[in-house]
């Protein structure tokens, strides 16, 4: 999903020079900050900030790692980006 509205962003980015995508970049970063309270299946036992152990299935985190980097790049959010780096490296 974050990569999805990532992308979103990026294309109507291009197509107009207002930044519209922006909201959609914004709006993967509260789809990363608001994980809480679900299962190990969809990385959202608790939120990204206290996750330090790999959980869940490997494509799952896959994909929640790849739409933090995204996010991070579009949003210049260096937290969210250590985040990302910090738990891919956990599967090493």
């Amino acid at each position: 999903m974050e990569q999805a509205l990532v992308r979103l962003g990026r294309f109507v980015n291009d197509m107009e020079a207002h930044h519209h995508g922006d909201n959609l970049h914004q709006a993967g970063q509260f789809l990363i900050d608001c994980r809480r309270n679900g299962s190990d299946y969809d990385r959202a036992r608790c939120p990204s900030q206290q996750q330090y152990l790999r959980l869940a299935m490997r494509v799952r985190a896959a994909y929640l790692y790849s739409g933090m980097a995204d996010v991070a790049a579009e949003t210049k959010d260096v937290d969210t980006r250590a985040r990302a780096f910090n738990l891919g490296r956990l599967g090493e």
